[in-house]
């Protein structure tokens, strides 16, 4: 059983590896944007090569009557080289990012989904 412990541990590592990146703070960069995700801050950072920052400081929230609800312990995965993936689990839910070559797309799993950012103007 001993001698059979290293191929183990090495298909979970293939496994793992072969689903895509997770981690708690992740940078993903494809077609000209870059997307940071800071999972322990809660925020994103939204970059684009021919427009500069686009977000900063962006948190992911649901609506709640008149307020928002910030959304909490988030698990970020890059899927592929253009989707950035994070769910949340208070309360729970999924966003998908993909870094089209003329649009970012974003999408939620919650219907009350709000992403709420600063988005800086050009002094130009």
């Amino acid at each position: 059983m001993t001698r059979f412990l290293p191929v183990k541990i090495a298909i979970v590592l293939l496994i793992t590896a072969a689903s895509g990146r997770t981690a708690d703070s992740l940078s993903v960069t494809s077609n000209g944007w870059t997307i940071v995700a800071n999972g322990e801050r809660g925020t994103l950072a939204v970059d684009h090569v021919g427009l500069g920052e686009v977000l900063k400081e962006a948190r992911l929230n649901v609506q709640r009557g008149d307020r928002l609800q910030r959304l909490n312990n988030w698990t970020i995965r890059q899927e592929s080289q253009t989707d950035l993936w994070i769910k949340t689990a208070q309360p729970p839910s999924a966003w998908i990012f993909k870094l089209g070559p003329n649009s970012l797309s974003i999408s939620s799993s919650s219907s009350d989904a709000v992403l709420s950012a600063q988005a800086p103007a050009s002094p130009n």
